[in-house]
Order: structure tokens, then sequence, then C-alpha cells
């Protein structure tokens, strides 16, 4: 493994991105840094000796890793050093007598890992806050760059969730020969959005809702006059499509902007969330099944579901329809609903079972995806979804495979013939790896899920 000389470490690598009409610039300057927190990431390595040039570092965090080899011997000349988590690694050897001289340390962890010989002693070490290595919170990935703005100044700690930033951030990972396979951070799930109204009237809704979070903006829900959602009395949740990646949960926020085409509804208002609001106080809003109101004129609100995961990674999800029968001429319509819900969640009313679970794929007789051929894709909903790596993502399918053509195949069902009907769920469980697939199996047709991890 080959780590940075001094001189790569200080040439800046530039990026731009443009967020809520405001174009933002980040620089790559390593030597400013003043927190690197690159826990979770299943990094695999050694820690880099140049690491320790980084003098103006104060807080460090490479724990719940894979990080093998020996903790660097100059590691002491973090002089401004304040906490150092090391747990939860594979480093062996001993511990290096030069942490004794951090005068700084007040927060010391080198639990959970193959390390031997003598404790160091100094009189720093004597006064740790946590004496017994205990495990303290976890900071989810932070940026590591910082606004042309600060230069020389030392930076606050930065959360970095864009697409652009996080392959500058694999770039700088193998420079120091560590391989990044999944980032797990805190994500944001909208499972669904419901529009309350006073009167029994069916509504014709128009406007847009947005998702606005670190990495970017995101559309929910966006129609004009010409293109509303019609909603009955009876079915009053609207149809949001998600975007191809799972929203960053660091800071997020929505903003509602909603009217029936008839004028007798307007929604219309916002709120956001921070990690100070979502751990604050005695209540911590991680993880909970949480619902939104938006108050709005004409009688009506808007009441949006979702969750905010505190430890999470992102499932990619693909759905295809498999025919058994390589000879098979008939174009059948896939219709029915496939829907994601969580192990960790409890589903013990109807409203919760309604509300807080994903939607990706729901479509009527009727209206369904045509296949052509012995293998189809479905176009989903929201084909990415926030999985809490400590629970299970449960895919329940309730579709039906059904002849255009008025063709008899597969095994018919009573009440509509020439139809298959496929009802299964399966249970996924990030394991570290990649890639998992699994087949939902009938007599004609097979449903293939395929999640990849991100």
């Amino acid at each position: 493994m080959t780590s940075p000389n001094a001189s790569q470490m200080t040439t800046a690598e530039d990026i731009s991105e443009v967020y809520q009409g405001t174009e933002r610039a980040y620089t790559y300057t390593l030597p400013y840094l003043v927190d690197i927190d690159l826990s979770c990431n299943n990094l695999v390595g050694s820690i880099p000796g140049d690491m320790t040039k980084i003098v103006g570092l104060l807080s460090l965090n490479l724990s719940y890793n894979q990080l093998s080899g020996t903790i660097p011997e100059n590691i002491g000349d973090l002089k401004s050093l304040v906490s150092l988590d090391l747990s939860k690694n594979n480093l062996r050897g001993s511990i290096p007598t030069s942490i004794s001289q951090m005068f700084t340390l007040s927060h010391l962890n080198l639990s959970y890992n193959n390390l031997s010989g003598q404790i160091p002693t100094g009189n720093q070490l004597q006064i740790l806050s946590d004496q017994a290595s205990i495990y303290t919170e976890i900071l989810i990935f932070v940026g590591i760059f910082c606004p042309r703005s600060v230069k020389a100044k030392r930076m606050s700690k930065i959360r970095v969730g864009a697409i652009k930033t996080k392959a500058i951030i694999r770039r700088s990972l193998r420079k120091w020969g560590w391989t990044w396979n999944i980032f797990i951070t805190q994500r944001m799930e909208v499972f669904s959005i419901f529009i309350g109204h006073n009167s029994y009237k069916n509504l014709s809704v128009y406007g847009r809702i947005v998702v606005y979070t670190f990495s970017g903006s995101y559309s929910l829900f966006k129609r004009d006059k010409n293109r509303p959602q019609h909603l009955s009395p009876s079915s009053r949740t609207i149809s949001i499509r998600g975007p191809c990646e799972a929203f960053d949960g660091h800071h997020v926020g929505m903003d509602v902007d909603l009217k029936d085409i008839n004028g007798g509804l307007t929604i219309k208002g916002s709120f956001d969330w921070c990690d100070i609001m979502l751990q604050g106080g005695k209540k911590t809003w991680y993880n909970e099944k949480i619902l939104n109101g938006i108050q709005g004129k004409g009688g009506g609100y808007a009441a949006i579901h979702y969750t905010i995961f505190s430890y999470a990674v992102e499932a990619r999800v693909m759905v295809s329809i498999v025919s058994k029968d390589s000879s098979n001429v008939v174009y059948p319509e896939v219709y029915g609903t496939l829907v994601a819900q969580y192990k960790c969640f409890n589903y013990s009313t109807s409203y919760e079972t309604k509300y807080y679970r994903t939607t990706l794929y729901d479509e009527p007789p009727g209206n369904g995806l045509e296949l052509y051929g012995r293998h189809q894709r479905l176009p989903l909903l929201k084909p990415a979804i926030a999985v809490p790596v400590e629970s299970s993502l449960i895919i329940d399918a309730n579709l039906y495979v059904g002849s255009s053509q008025g063709l008899l195949f597969g095994e018919m069902n009573k009440t509509t013939p020439n139809v298959e009907h496929i009802k299964c769920c399966q249970e996924f469980k990030y394991d570290g790896f990649g890639r998992s697939c699994k087949n939902m199996l009938g007599h004609y047709y097979d449903i293939r899920l395929t999640i990849i991890w991100k």
C-alpha cells in the first residue's frame, strides 16, 4: 500500500455544486481539517502514517471498519487531537507510546481490536473521560471538504451527501489504499402522503412536493393543471415517485405546494429536520414512524408519513417478470401491488400498514405493464429505498399476470380466468455484500427480485 506524501496532501481538488439556487465550491485541502469521521464504511487496509500530518485535526473516528495492521507510531504528532476512536477494527500490535504525549486528548476508544502489550503511561491518559474505552456515539461519515471561503481557517464539521463529493471521497480513500464498499449514513424514507378534506367531493390535485437534502432537491410529486391526480373520497393518497437514490438524512426538509383544480383546496407549507432536532432533549426521533401535518386552506391538509433512520444503507430495487415458457408469444398484462416494509417496524394497526409502507408498484387491471418477451423489468415508483442496517427489508408481492388476448396460460384464477396470481414475500438483510437476489415462484411466471446495496 502506498500513502500520499506531503506534497500530495496539500494539493487542491475543487468541485462545485448548486444547492437551492446557490453555487458552492469545495476544495480538497487536508491540512485544514478539524474533523474526520469515516466510521461504519467497511474500509479495509491499514491506517496510513501520513494521516498524522493533518496537524489541525481535533477528532478522528475510524471505528466500525475492517482496518488491519498497526496504529501508526507517530500518532502522537496529532497534538491538537481531542477525540480518537479506532474501535471495532482488526488492529494488532501495541499501543504507541506517543499517545501519552497527546496532551489535549480527552476521549480515547481502542476497544474491540487485537491489540497487545502494555498500556502506555502518562498524565494525560489518567484523566480521560472514558477510562474503560467505552463505546460512544457514532457520527456517520462527516465531510472532508471545506469551502474556498474558509481558506486557511479551521473548518467546522460539514456533512457530505452529494454524488460528486462521494466520488472525490472515494478517490481520497484510494490514495490511502482503502476501499469503500457501502455508504452507511442517516437516511430518510417517505412512505405516503395523504390529502385530507372536510368534504366528500372528488379532488383533482396538481402542484409540487419537493424533498431537499444536502445532496440536492428531489420531486416526489409534480403535476400541472393539465395533468392533475384525481382523488376520490375513498382514496386520498397521492402517488409519489422517488429518485434513483435514497435521501440523505442529516438535514432534510420538504416543501408542499398543492392546489385543487376546482379551487376547493390549497395546501402550502414546509418543514425540516437537522441532527440537533432529531436527537436533542429526552426524545430521539430517529427510527420512529413520524407524521407531519401541513394545514391548508379550504378545509384541507397534507399528512406526510416518513422516518429518518440513524444508521442505514441504500437499497436499489429491481423487479423482473420472467416467463418459464420459451415459446410463449402471449403478451400478458402485469397488475397489482408491490410493497416494501421493515422487520423492525410494528404494523399492528391498519393505519400503520396502510401509510407506513413504501409502494413500489401499484397498477389496476387494464392499466398494468404489458410484457414483451420472456423477461421484462417492472417500472417502479421508487427504485431506491433506505434500509436500516440492523433490520431487514421485506418486499410483499400481490401481482397478477393476465392475458390481454384472452388466451389460456398458467393456473387460472377462479374469479378472473386467464390470470396467474403470484402472492409472496421475501426478506432481504444487508450483510456487507453488494447484491442480493431472490425469486418469487409461480407456475408459469416468476418474479425475480434484485437488491443492490449502495
